[in-house]
C-alpha cells in the first residue's frame, strides 16, 4: 500500500512516500526548484519521487495533506476583518492564490493519474505524527510548538501503539514562533529562512543588555500570551508594531552592521524562547511523566533550546530532522497509515533522514563528461581514502547516496574537514562566505559523543544534527565549538555506513572521532541536489576534492 504526503503553500513545501507504512522516499521542492523553501504545489518533487520508486501516481492508494485549508483560511480572514484597514493591502495581494490553489489540493494533483480523494490531516496532529512515528518509542509525550497551524500554536500530546491524543493547546495569535520570527524580522533577518542565524547571534559576547519579559505574559501552567500591542503580525506586512520600537528602538536594516545591540535583543530573544519552552515541556511532563519527550514544529529547529531542553525532566528526547512544515508531509502520511493499521512494532532506531534521490550510478559518467582528473575507487578503500585527504586538512565535498530530508546536510550532501585544522576551516570560510558569527555542525561516532561533549543524561543518539552540547574541550574541536563553547551535534553508529565509515577510517588515521560536517551549497541555494549542481559548486570554489558515489574528483 502506497501512502503519499503533501505539505505545500507556505513554507518548505515537500513530499514523502510510504510502503506499508515505512518512509520511502521524502524530498523537499526546493531541492529541484532550486528556490529555497519554495512554498508552491511540489510538482517536481512529486515527479522525482515517482521516477526514483518507479511509480505513478495511479499507484497511490491514499493522499494525504498535512493541514484542513478550509480551516486555515477562515483564521486568515477574521485575521483581515479584524485589523481592516490595515490589512487591506495584504489581502488583495493573498486572496488570489487562497481562491485559486490553496483551497483547493484536488486542483493541483489534476493530470496526475491519481482518481481517489485527499484526506486533510490537522496540522499540529501531522507534526505530532511525524515526530512520534520516526521515533522509537512505544509511548511517548510530545509536544509541537511553531508559527501557527490552523489555530493553534503549541500542543502537548500523548502517542501510543493506540494513536495520538491531545492533552492542550495554545491558539493563535499567542505563539512562540511567531515571537521568534517578529524579532528576526526586526533584526533584519528573513523570516522563516534565517531564524538560525538570531540563534547563532545570540552566543557573540557583548556588554549591552535587553530586556523582553514585557512582550509575554507568562502563567505558572507553562502557558503564556503575547503582548499584542507590540506585535503587528495579524495584518500582513510589518510584524512588529511601534510599540516594539519604542522600547527597542530602530530595527536593523539587511546586510547593514551589526552592532552589540543587536547582539543582546538576539541574546534576550533565545533566552525568552528557551525559558517559555522549558516551562512548556515541564507541563507535559506533569501531564504525563513519561521517560520519552518527541518535540516538533518549526521552534524545535532551534538546536540551542534543543539542548536546554535534553537537561530533563524527560529522561529521552527525539527531535525528527524535519521538524518543520516539510516533514509533516511524512507525518500526515504516517497518521493516516496507522489509523487503518496499529503500529504493533517499534523502529530499532530512529528513522533515518536520508530518503531522497540517489545519483551514485550517474557518477562515473558524470566525472568523465567533466574532464577532471578523477579516479574510480573501489568499495573499500573510499572511507580510508577520503578519511586520509581531511587528515591532512583537504575540505571535500561528499555526494552519496539518498539526499537528506530536512534543512541539515547529514553526510550525503556536505562538506567535510578537519575538526581542528587551521587551513581546512581558512578554506571552509572562503568556500561558504557566511557571516563570522556562525559555526560549523560537527558529527561524532555515537559511542565517543562523551569524550568531546557533556551528554545530558546520557541522551547520546542525534542523527539529525539538531542539538547544541557544550564541548569538553574547545582547543580539541576549535572549527566545530561555537563562541559560547556550544557545538551542534550530530551522531552516527559504527555500523550505519557511509559518513560512519569515513569516520571510523579517520578515527584509526587521527585518533579523533569526529568531522566537521557542514552543508554543500551555493550561498542562498538549497543543498546541491544533482551531480550537475555538485560539479558547477564544485568548479567555482576552492574545495580540493568532489567524492560523486565512489569516484573521486580533483582538480
Amino acid at each position: 500500500m502506497y501512502t503519499l504526503g503533501i505539505s505545500c503553500f507556505f513554507h518548505d513545501s515537500a513530499v514523502a512516500l510510504l510502503r506499508d507504512g515505512e518512509l520511502i522516499f521524502a524530498a523537499e521542492e526546493e531541492r529541484f526548484s532550486r528556490i529555497k523553501h519554495d512554498n508552491r504545489f511540489p510538482h517536481r518533487a512529486l515527479a522525482a519521487c515517482f521516477k526514483e520508486m518507479g511509480i505513478t501516481a495511479a499507484e497511490i492508494d491514499a493522499v494525504c495533506f498535512y493541514e484542513k485549508p478550509l480551516r486555515k483560511f477562515e483564521r486568515v480572514l477574521e485575521d483581515f476583518a479584524q485589523t481592516y484597514p490595515f490589512s487591506g493591502a495584504a489581502f488583495v495581494r493573498m486572496m488570489p492564490e487562497w481562491l485559486s490553489e490553496r483551497l483547493d489540493i484536488e486542483k493541483s494533483l489534476e493530470g496526475l493519474g491519481y482518481t481517489g480523494t485527499v484526506q486533510y490531516v490537522p496540522h499540529h496532529l501531522s507534526h505530532a505524527a511525524a515526530v512520534f512515528y520516526s521515533s522509537s518509542y512505544p509511548e511517548s509525550a510530545v509536544v509541537v510548538v511553531d508559527g501557527v497551524g490552523e489555530y493553534e500554536t503549541t500542543s502537548i500530546w500523548h502517542a501510543t501503539a493506540e494513536g495520538l491524543v491531545q492533552k492542550k493547546a495554545l491558539h493563535y495569535p499567542h505563539s512562540l514562533g511567531l515571537l521568534y520570527s517578529t524579532i528576526t524580522a526586526f533584526l533584519g533577518f528573513r523570516v522563516n529562512d534565517e531564524e538560525y542565524k538570531v540563534m547563532a547571534l545570540a552566543a557573540m559576547p557583548t556588554d549591552a543588555t535587553v530586556d523582553l519579559s514585557s512582550l509575554v505574559r507568562r502563567e505558572d501552567d507553562g502557558s503564556f500570551t503575547l503582548a499584542m500591542e507590540y506585535f503587528h503580525f495579524r495584518a500582513g506586512g510589518r510584524m512588529w508594531s511601534s510599540a516594539l520600537e519604542r522600547i527597542l528602538g530602530e530595527p536593523r536594516i539587511a546586510e547593514t552592521e551589526i552592532t552589540p545591540w543587536h547582539i543582546a535583543v538576539a541574546a534576550a530573544l533565545q533566552k525568552l524562547t528557551q525559558d517559555i519552552l522549558v516551562s512548556i515541556i515541564a507541563q507535559a511532563y506533569k501531564e504525563m511523566p513519561s521517560a520519552n519527550l518527541c518535540l516538533a514544529g518549526g521552534v524545535a529547529l532551534n538546536a540551542v533550546a534543543n539542548g536546554v531542553v535534553a537537561r530533563g525532566p524527560f529522561t529521552s528526547l527525539h527531535v525528527f530532522g524535519a521538524a518543520g512544515d516539510s516533514g509533516a508531509a511524512y507525518g500526515a502520511a504516517a497518521y493516516v497509515h496507522y489509523q487503518k493499521t496499529e503500529r504493533t512494532q517499534t523502529r530499532a532506531a530512529p528513522l533515518g533522514a536520508c530518503i531522497g534521490t540517489n545519483h551514485d550510478n550517474e557518477a562515473e559518467a558524470m566525472a568523465h563528461a567533466s574532464g577532471l582528473p578523477y579516479e574510480v575507487l573501489p568499495s573499500p578503500e573510499v572511507a580510508p581514502r577520503i578519511a586520509a585527504l581531511i587528515a591532512q586538512g583537504k575540505v571535500i565535498a561528499r555526494v552519496s547516496g539518498k539526499m537528506e530530508f530536512g534543512p541539515r546536510a547529514l553526510g550525503n550532501r556536505s562538506l567535510l574537514a578537519h575538526p581542528a585544522h587551521p587551513e581546512a576551516f581558512k578554506k571552509l570560510h572562503a568556500i561558504k562566505s557566511r557571516e563570522s558569527f556562525r559555526p560549523f555542525g560537527g558529527v561524532f561516532l555515537q559511542d565517543k559523543l562523551h569524550e568531546y561533549v557533556h551528554v545530558p543524561q546520557g541522551i547520546n543518539e542525534h542523527p539529525y544534527m539538531n542539538v547544541c552540547l557544550a564541548a569538553i574541550d574547545s582547543a580539541r574541536i576549535p572549527n566545530i565549538v561555537h563562541v559560547d563553547g556550544s557545538c551542534r551535534v550530530q551522531t552516527v553508529r559504527r555500523d550505519e555506513g557511509g559518513i560512519a565509515d569515513i569516520l571510523v577510517a579517520f578515527e584509526k588515521n587521527t585518533g579523533m572521532s569526529a568531522l566537521l560536517n557542514t552543508s554543500f551549497n551555493r550561498r542562498g541555494e538549497p543543498l546541491v541536489e544533482s551531480l550537475e549542481q555538485a560539479l558547477a559548486v564544485f568548479t567555482e570554489q576552492p574545495i580540493d576534492c568532489l567524492l560523486l558515489g565512489n569516484v573521486l574528483l580533483s582538480k
